[in-house]
């Protein structure tokens, strides 16, 4: 039995390529659009990007939203067991002037 075994090794060729079924016959389909008309193309391993400004605008800096960076106000807040310590500030107008208030608020839930 054994030397069956070694002589079905010995006759069989060896597979150099997977089967003819398991090559992709065509390239997989590229779902992502097309570039316009107007970029370069490139190779097939490679990513064109293209894009367009109008001419006085391309090296100008846009604007920053200030409110995307603001810092957030600090707000000191505790729990107690069930309970809520909240310290903070509020501004108000009295009689036409400002009045800055520090408020201090113990929360007991019920």
């Amino acid at each position: 039995m054994l030397l069956y075994l070694l002589a079905a090794t010995i006759v069989q060729p060896a597979a150099d390529e997977p089967p003819p079924a398991l090559q992709p016959s065509s390239p997989p389909h590229n779902f992502l659009k097309l570039p316009p008309a107007t970029c370069g193309k490139g190779n097939m391993d490679e990513i064109v990007v293209c894009g367009a400004r109008d001419a006085d605008k391309r090296y100008r800096l846009q604007p920053v939203d200030g409110r995307a960076y603001a810092e957030a106000p600090i707000r000191a807040k505790t729990n107690i067991g069930p309970d809520t310590l909240d310290i903070g500030g509020k501004q108000a107008t009295v009689g036409g002037f400002p009045s800055n208030r520090f408020m201090i608020t113990f929360t007991i839930p019920f």
